[in-house]
């Protein structure tokens, strides 16, 4: 089991959130979350009269869970000196994927100190 070292109940609980939906969308990607990943980037979407644009320059309000995990998989983390970083020239795509899924780009980068 890990254990975070982290004292506020609220940042407990964000931090089990984000590690519980990183590994449970990464691992399992084609199951039912997959509509999930839909359901939260279409709502945003949606909700902020935006659109993704694809790869062909089409505009979509309805990208699948496919797109949207093709952009993930791109993301670039730079490791250096015990830090982790995003590169400034971040695609804007990668960044736009995390605000609609709700997600801030620390999730790529927060330190968490794990005690086994």
């Amino acid at each position: 089991m890990l254990v975070f070292g982290l004292s506020n109940l609220k940042i407990r609980h964000k931090v089990w959130e984000t590690l519980f939906v990183y590994i449970f969308f990464t691992l399992y990607p084609d199951f039912f979350r997959g509509n999930y990943l839909e359901y939260r980037v279409r709502k945003a979407l949606r909700d902020r009269g935006e659109y993704y644009i694809q790869p062909n320059g089409q505009k979509s309000t309805r990208p699948s869970v496919r797109t949207i995990l093709e952009v993930l998989e791109t993301v670039l983390i730079i490791y250096f000196n015990g830090n982790l970083y995003l590169p400034n020239d971040t695609s804007p795509k990668i960044l736009k994927m995390l605000e609609w899924l709700g997600f801030s780009p620390d999730i790529y980068t927060k330190k968490i100190n794990v005690i086994f």
